[in-house]
């Protein structure tokens, strides 16, 4: 099982996913809303997120993604 990505779909997040299947062959990618993207983080059912920043920290145990 590959890494589960989790992303909005919305245009300003096109380059960030744009040829991920071709990047990374064995990722899945989930495209939701962000509030959901960041419960489904929570809850385990994601490896890493594009999520509101008060999720970060809130969780407070989130690394962001430098670059």
């Amino acid at each position: 099982m590959g890494v589960r990505i989790g992303a909005v779909n919305y245009l300003n997040t096109k380059p960030l996913i744009h040829d991920l299947d071709v990047l990374a062959p064995s990722a899945e990618l989930v495209l939701d809303l962000p509030s959901r993207l960041a419960t489904r983080l929570a809850g385990g059912s994601l490896d890493v997120a594009l999520i509101p920043v008060i999720e970060y920290f809130r969780a407070g145990t989130y690394t962001c993604v430098p670059n």
